[in-house]
């Protein structure tokens, strides 16, 4: 069961660290224009971070205090969003979902196993979301994009095949490198 837990989180974190950068590359591509939005989305499937986000942004951006002055922003840049004004919300809604996916998928990743998984998930989507743009966005594929991908599978593969190898270790009772052999106790005959 706790194998089953684990793959459904690193699906989850999987979609999460992909599907997040793609949704927010579609808000710019057509338009979109605030950098503190994508932490605000973020932020908006835990409700208590909102506060301390609020309070960075009220003192980052004097400038906007009054939340209709932020409301008049946000639908001002949808009016201008390159695929339609009800587009633009809908990619601000599914970024946020995306977001709280990835978070509950890295979470329970760790719960399930260790945050070195976690963290080569990670690691392994951060170049599959770099071939799904250019798949989806007809980015360029280049040498950076090319070298990324070859990387993380390599990590990816190195770190399973250390896992297949310490499973096979214990499997035999072979020691690891580094553990140290167990020493037989000889009762003291001076006590």
């Amino acid at each position: 069961m706790k194998r089953i837990f684990l793959m459904i989180n690193c699906i989850l974190s999987a979609i999460g660290v992909t599907g997040a950068p793609l949704v927010m590359r579609l808000y710019y591509i057509h338009g979109g224009s605030r950098v503190w939005l994508p932490g605000l989305l973020q932020a908006a499937g835990f409700p208590i971070i909102l506060i301390p986000l609020s309070i960075s942004f009220i003192i980052r951006r004097r400038t906007i205090t009054d939340t209709s002055k932020l409301n008049m922003l946000i639908s001002a840049e949808a009016k201008h969003f390159g695929l339609g004004e009800a587009t633009y919300y809908i990619v601000l809604v599914v970024s946020a979902i995306v977001c709280q996916i990835n978070m509950l998928g890295v979470i329970g990743v760790i719960f399930c196993s260790s945050s070195l998984l976690s963290g080569i998930v990670i690691a392994l989507m951060v170049p599959v979301t770099e071939v799904f743009a250019v798949i989806f966005y007809k980015e360029i594929f280049k040498a950076d994009k090319r070298v990324s991908v070859a990387l993380s599978i390599w990590g990816f593969v190195s770190y399973f095949y250390g896992e297949l190898k310490q499973a096979k270790k214990m499997e035999n009772n072979i020691p690891m490198d580094d553990e140290l052999p167990h020493k037989h106790i000889v009762p003291n005959p001076k006590l």
